[in-house]
């Protein structure tokens, strides 16, 4: 075996520790690679793992903006389905014909009550009104009073 000597200031000491021969350091380095090899052995099974999750992650992701989109479109339909029966109901309440209804336009319950007032108002409000007094004549009957009340009269 080889000696090994160290300084020590001006001196020189013996190193007493014996030293491993090549053939047993490769040995301890080899286990000491097995060893780290076991510590790292699930990395492809790890890595392929993590690779479905961001898969599954980005379905979901996607899943959910597509869901959002879908939201968003029923509700705005739910409320142009509820504007267009409130209109019917304002167009009812003021005693419009239902032709006029292109006439009575908003974007709040508001804004078409609004003009369904003022449409109202400058076309009389479009009510009919019967009257029953008595028995009618034989030329007039109610038939044709509701006709002449809804289309005016002609003489």
């Amino acid at each position: 075996m080889t000696e090994y000597f160290t300084k020590d200031g001006d001196e020189y000491k013996k190193v007493e520790d014996t030293l491993l021969p090549q053939a047993d350091v490769d040995k301890v380095v080899e286990t000491r690679l097995e060893r780290q090899k076991k510590q790292f052995a699930d990395y492809d099974d790890l890595k392929e793992t993590a690779g479905k999750v961001n898969s599954i992650k980005q379905e979901y992701e996607d899943k959910l903006k597509e869901k959002d989109t879908t939201i968003g479109t029923l509700s705005s339909e739910v409320k142009t389905a509820k504007l267009a029966t409130d209109k019917v109901k304002i167009i009812h309440e003021f005693g419009l014909k239902d032709d006029l209804h292109e006439f009575v336009t908003g974007d709040t319950v508001d804004e078409m009550r609004e003009r369904a007032e003022k449409l109202a108002k400058g076309i009389g409000g479009g009510k009919v009104v019967i009257k029953k007094d008595g028995k009618p004549d034989e030329k007039s009957s109610d038939s044709k009073a509701i006709a002449k009340g809804l289309f005016g009269s002609k003489e």
